[in-house]
């Protein structure tokens, strides 16, 4: 410290700009976690710059979401501000658990992506196979309809004229409504 006072902080953090001596009336002094009064309290400088009393800050830190909530994934944040704490080394784990939550995350999505992807492409695959039959069908069905239609010019029995009306009718519904499919499916 500039002031010669011993440093608030903890080894290997920051140096918090803060003199429990030349500053005793700092709002890093106020209550907010209980120990900030206690003589050998230690303080945390954070990134956006706003110090804690470290046991407390620690508290804060360790408090884990509850899964049953569907909380969000997100670093946790200064109380004040709400400015993300992630470059503080004492709090390091807290930040790769967070980036490995993100992590975990992406990777389900990827593979549900994927595998919707795979589906997708299985199922239009076999659309295209349906289409086809059922394009050669239909055209088996008009060639089914000609012959029916030229036995009925050389039949002589009214029995098999009816039968044969009755298969010349059915096809031509067939042949309709493979019609109305595919001017629907031109819209």
């Amino acid at each position: 410290m500039k002031c010669r006072h011993p440093c608030l902080g903890l080894c290997g953090e920051t140096c918090p700009k803060l003199c429990r001596i030349c500053t005793p009336d700092d709002e890093a002094f106020t209550i907010f976690f209980g120990n900030e009064e206690d003589p050998e309290a230690r303080f945390i400088q954070l990134e956006c710059n706003h110090i804690f009393e470290a046991t407390g800050f620690d508290t804060l830190m360790d408090q884990t979401e509850d899964p049953s909530q569907n909380a969000s994934i997100q670093f946790k944040s200064c109380p004040k501000c709400k400015i993300p704490i992630r470059k503080i080394q004492r709090y390091n784990n807290v930040t790769k658990r967070v980036l490995a939550d993100v992590a975990a995350v992406k990777a389900k999505v990827t593979t549900a992506d994927e595998q919707g992807v795979k589906v997708m492409t299985a199922n239009k695959s076999k659309i295209r196979g349906a289409a086809l039959s059922l394009r050669s069908s239909f055209q088996e069905l008009a060639a089914i309809q000609a012959k029916f239609l030229e036995r009925l010019e050389t039949s002589t029995s009214a029995t098999t004229v009816e039968h044969i009306a009755e298969k010349v009718a059915v096809l031509g519904l067939l042949i309709n409504v493979r019609e109305m499919a595919g001017a629907a499916g031109k819209s």
